[in-house]
């Protein structure tokens, strides 16, 4: 585990090239027990009363979360710089007709709009592995109709440094910006992928926010239930994630 000084969106994308067919598997086969149990039902009750029908995926990755999204969507375009992430999200959906990707970043998909379009963006998990959090921002609010909506999920700033061990590190500022190379990890298990994820402290996603036009509606800390907790090698004292529901002006 170490601090880059900085890293580029297509060094990140390249990454999840990598181990995306091994996303795929941890999370269809629900060995990933926090992004089938924790994540996906945070990102479902922070939409819930928004407007479906056009929804934008924002770092759709393989595609699992887009899927279930265009259960109660009229239509959604999932998003993702990553090729193969890209590739593997389209076969899941292959049937589906109300669902289309884009391999591409938000940004370049928000500079071929001319006018908001969505109703609904979602971004789950994707804040902490973009480089320029103010850019990508910016191009979700100018994608969004005034009104839409954006749910965000993150790793939980205030408590991911001492689940994934860097919380005494001699390198570690919870105040700053911090991009992280370690092997990537779910619980119950490792692997030897490297993927690079962004420690920014709550302050920094609050403000840039609200500077991107967003006032924030709703926070929630999720933490799982006691058949969820079950499933887990060790307990939960804090929350490892935070859900943010934004309303765009």
């Amino acid at each position: 585990m170490k601090v880059v000084r900085t890293k580029s969106p297509s060094a990140i994308a390249s990454e999840w090239d990598a181990i995306a067919p091994v996303r795929e598997r941890q999370i269809s086969s629900g060995a990933d027990i926090s992004y089938n149990f924790i994540l996906i039902p945070t990102v479902l009750r922070l939409c819930q009363g928004a407007d479906t029908t056009s929804v934008v995926d924002v770092g759709c990755g393989v595609g699992i979360l887009t899927k279930q999204i265009a259960v109660v969507a009229r239509e959604v375009l999932g998003i993702d710089p990553s090729p193969k992430s890209i590739e593997l999200a389209g076969g899941l959906c292959a049937s589906l007709k109300n669902v289309r990707y884009a391999n591409e970043s938000i940004e370049a998909h928000a500079r071929r709009l001319n006018s908001p379009l969505y109703t609904l963006a979602i971004a789950n998990m994707t804040l902490i592995v973009t480089p320029n959090l103010g850019k990508v921002l910016d191009a979700v609010h100018k994608i969004l109709v005034p009104g839409g909506i954006l749910v965000v999920t993150l790793a939980h700033p205030c408590f991911w440094p001492q689940y994934w061990g860097y919380l005494s590190s001699k390198w570690f500022d919870y105040s700053k910006e911090l991009l992280i190379e370690a092997p990537f990890k779910i619980s119950g298990e490792g692997t030897d992928y490297i993927t690079t994820h962004i420690h920014r402290p709550l302050e920094m996603y609050f403000d840039t926010l609200l500077k991107s036009g967003f006032e924030v509606v709703q926070a929630v800390e999720p933490m799982p239930n006691k058949n969820v907790a079950s499933k887990y090698s060790s307990s939960w004292k804090y929350p490892r994630f935070l859900g943010i529901k934004c309303l765009r002006k």
